[in-house]
């Protein structure tokens, strides 16, 4: 039997350590189950790829995807316990203090700090994915917002009327507005950090639709240059 412990930073490495407790059970003779002494265990990950600018949230999932060890439910620690070594990172050889995340999720949510998403609006979300396009980028936003907590992947991905509403906005209506693709592009590339969610993602053809979106962005941009260049020679 394995129960999982506390995850906290490695004292010198770029690495984590997780703790975990191993119990025996022995069955007798009569079919009788018994534990034996909880023993404690230590995984040591290290995290070579994480930098300044790495995105804390994917690092974390990919983390659990890979290690058993850590429960979906403990993605908040794993993220905390990663800003605590970009930190120690970016402060080597000066005085480090342990920062709360908040102030980092603060800094990357100020657009919306002051709304909440949740899991029992989710159909509320999906319906205005039908609405106009103010309301389809509100509802993208929420839905990003849930798609960052790997508990609620599973839930997310077996919602059929939302995944067939996200991917239908994308291929159909990505000309209107680059917040609203960027929001759903980030949807599923949460999702892409799972590899048990990657046959999903080629099923659903989301690889193929982002190449396109990116060199149709590209082409327009190379045109958006080019009048420039135009306008600045006369």
């Amino acid at each position: 039997k394995i129960t999982p412990g506390p995850i906290d930073v490695h004292p010198t490495e770029s690495a984590i350590v997780v703790t975990y407790y191993v119990q025996h059970v022995f069955i007798s003779d009569d079919g009788i189950p018994t534990l034996g002494d909880k023993r404690p265990m230590q995984k040591i990950i290290r995290v070579k790829s994480l930098g300044p600018a790495s995105n804390l949230v994917a690092l974390a999932s990919e983390i659990i995807d890979r290690c058993k060890l850590i429960p979906p439910s403990k993605a908040r620690d794993v993220e905390q316990t990663l800003y605590y070594l970009q930190q120690r990172q970016k402060n080597e050889g000066a005085v480090w203090n342990k920062k709360p995340l908040e102030d980092l999720r603060q800094i990357d949510d100020t657009d919306g700090a002051d709304e909440i998403s949740s899991m029992d609006l989710i159909e509320t979300y999906v319906e205005g994915l039908y609405e106009e396009l103010p309301e389809k980028i509100a509802s993208t936003k929420k839905i990003l917002r849930l798609a960052r907590t790997p508990d609620n992947m599973e839930l997310l991905i077996s919602n059929e009327a939302l995944i067939s509403a996200l991917t239908r906005v994308l291929r159909e209506e990505n000309k209107k507005s680059m917040e609203l693709v960027t929001n759903i592009m980030y949807i599923f590339f949460c999702f892409s950090n799972f590899s048990r969610y990657h046959q999903f993602i080629t099923s659903n053809k989301v690889g193929d639709m982002c190449l396109r979106i990116t060199d149709q962005e590209l082409n327009r941009f190379n045109i958006w240059s080019q009048d420039i260049a135009k306008l600045e020679a006369k």
